[in-house]
C-alpha cells in the first residue's frame, strides 16, 4: 500500500481534521509556542492542546507541496485551502514568527440573517436607515457565522464595501446610492 500526500498531512494534522468537521468549531490555530486554540461558536477560544513545533512546520510544508505552493524563508506566508477539509489556512514559518504557526477557518456552518443580529445586539435592526437601505438595495441578505464581528456588505454595480461594526460604520469606496 503506497502512502499518499494526503496521508502524510494527515498524520501531521492529528486531531485538526476531526475538530474541523464538528458543527461547532470555526476556527483551529496553532501559535508559534505549539499551544492550539479551538474557537467554538458561542465559547470563543479555548486552549485545547498542544502541537509539537516541528509537526506545525511539516503540516505547513506537506500542505504547501500538495497545493503547489512555494514554502521557505524566502517565502514564509502560505494561504490556501487545507486539503482533508476544503477550509481555509493561512500559515506562518521563520523568520516571520520564530516557530511555524497558523490558522484554519472553517466554511461557514450556519447563516445569520441580520433579524438575527438585531436580535443579538450586534446590528441597530431594521429601524436603522442605513440597515434598511442597505436590505433593500438587496447587498445582503445574509450574514454567515464566520463574520460575526464585520459584516461586509458588497455593493453589485460600483463595487464599494461597508463595514458595519458593532459599534461603529466606516464606509470605505464611495457613497451608498
Amino acid at each position: 500500500m503506497s502512502v499518499t500526500s494526503l496521508d502524510i498531512i494527515a498524520q501531521y494534522a492529528g486531531p485538526i481534521p476531526a475538530l474541523l468537521a464538528q458543527e461547532n468549531v470555526l476556527d483551529v490555530c496553532v501559535n508559534p509556542d505549539g499551544v492550539m486554540w479551538v474557537n467554538r461558536l458561542g465559547r470563543g477560544f479555548r486552549d485545547e492542546g498542544v502541537m509539537a513545533c516541528s509537526d506545525a512546520e511539516l503540516l505547513l510544508s506537506s500542505v504547501a507541496t500538495e497545493q503547489g505552493c512555494e514554502l521557505n524563508a524566502a517565502h514564509p506566508i502560505l494561504e490556501t485551502t487545507f486539503p482533508l477539509t476544503g477550509d481555509r489556512i493561512e500559515g506562518m514559518m521563520r523568520p516571520v514568527v520564530t516557530d511555524a504557526s497558523f490558522a484554519i477557518r472553517t466554511r461557514s456552518k450556519q447563516i445569520f440573517t441580520l433579524d438575527d443580529f438585531g436580535d443579538q445586539g450586534v446590528l441597530t435592526g431594521m429601524s436603522d436607515p442605513l440597515n434598511a437601505k442597505c436590505y433593500r438595495a438587496g447587498f445582503v441578505d445574509h450574514v454567515c457565522g464566520n463574520h460575526m464581528n464585520v459584516i461586509r456588505l458588497a455593493n453589485r454595480y460600483r463595487q464599494n464595501i461597508l463595514l458595519v461594526y458593532s459599534d461603529r460604520r466606516q464606509l470605505a469606496g464611495g457613497a451608498l446610492p
